[in-house]
């Protein structure tokens, strides 16, 4: 939500009614290159598209290696550079003359001068598994601000499970039967290293936020010998022994690993949630800092069995994810 709140208001304030001269022109040059680039032979490539620093680690890498070489592409245009014309007219000219598009945010909202041809296919694969809070179209904050629901068009969503294709329907406001049940690829990674059996670290990971982030408590005075609480980096199999979180998806991943979970959830703080209800997170909540490291200890010394979590928000993710959403974008190339 809040990412698309930041690339509507770019784009609204950097091309709206206000532009200048140079703007207007560079508008101008843009209509007149799209309305050539729509004319070209579309490439039997697939494109993988990414609105996000960092994102072919974080969501391409398995799925990259699972496509045919000489039928692959990459580009990354991180929504701070969006509003660049040159950046604009790279990610245009990519967009418009590739046959399939694979993308890992909402693509066809935060780049609404892109208008997908008709012999396209576009692949939502979103950034995180499972369904736990509420996003785009069913975000109470995106109503809250009066803002028209987005439309999408994407010829298939990729989920987790079966389970979770009404949220990610009604999130997206695609027919269901374009939710496909096929795994999410970034999770092939986290099966394929496993946990890490000398994890010490309490790692905390809360929802990314960027107006206002929830900060973790100082309680370093409290930890025993043997124990830290650091920053989730970017690979939660490494030196992870317990995972402090809000709401974040990086649950999802968590369980995966079969790494206990402590949901620090304050009072104040509201988690938007989907589906989760009381019986279905698995771990501890708490609300007070004073209950995290008790809890953190409990886990780890308790570490749940996640067998029908798994079953009902995780089942197509199995390590072979990215080989299914591959082929099914290979076959629309033909």
């Amino acid at each position: 939500m809040c990412l698309l709140q930041k690339g509507l208001y770019t784009i609204r304030t950097t091309w709206g009614e206000d532009m200048t001269y140079r703007e207007r022109l560079y508008s101008r040059i843009e209509s007149i290159c799209l309305s050539l680039w729509r004319r070209r032979r579309l490439r039997p490539v697939v494109l993988c598209a990414s609105l996000r620093h960092g994102g072919f680690e974080e969501n391409f890498a398995d799925l990259w290696e699972a496509l045919p070489p000489q039928k692959r592409f990459y580009t990354e245009t991180p929504l701070a550079v969006l509003p660049r014309p040159v950046k604009r007219l790279k990610l245009l000219r990519q967009l418009c003359c590739a046959k399939v598009i694979i993308t890992d945010d909402d693509l066809l909202t935060l780049c609404p001068w892109f208008q997908p041809r008709e012999e396209q296919k576009i692949i939502q694969i979103w950034h995180g598994p499972g369904a736990c809070k509420r996003f785009l179209r069913t975000d109470p904050l995106w109503l809250a601000m009066g803002l028209p629901l987005p439309e999408h068009n994407y010829d298939a969503v990729i989920v987790s499970s079966d389970f979770v294709r009404k949220p990610f329907a009604e999130s997206f406001g695609v027919p269901a039967e374009r939710v496909l049940p096929l795994g999410i690829p970034r999770t092939d990674t986290v099966l394929r290293y496993g946990k890490d059996p000398e994890g010490k670290a309490y790692a905390w990971a809360p929802t990314y936020r960027p107006e206002k982030r929830l900060e973790l408590p100082p309680i370093t005075g409290d930890l025993r010998a043997g124990e830290s609480i650091t920053e989730k980096g970017q690979y939660l199999y490494i030196d992870t022994a317990v995972l402090i979180t809000d709401y974040a998806s990086v649950l999802f991943e968590a369980v995966l690993l079969g790494l206990p979970i402590v949901f620090y959830q304050p009072e104040e703080q509201h988690a938007p949630l989907v589906f989760f209800e009381p019986a279905d997170w698995p771990g501890e909540i708490v609300t007070r800092p004073e209950e995290i490291l008790p809890a953190c200890r409990r886990a780890r010394a308790n570490v749940p069995a996640y067998g029908a979590f798994i079953a009902k928000y995780l089942s197509a993710c199995d390590g072979s994810s990215a080989t299914r959403v591959a082929a099914l974008a290979v076959g629309w190339l033909e």
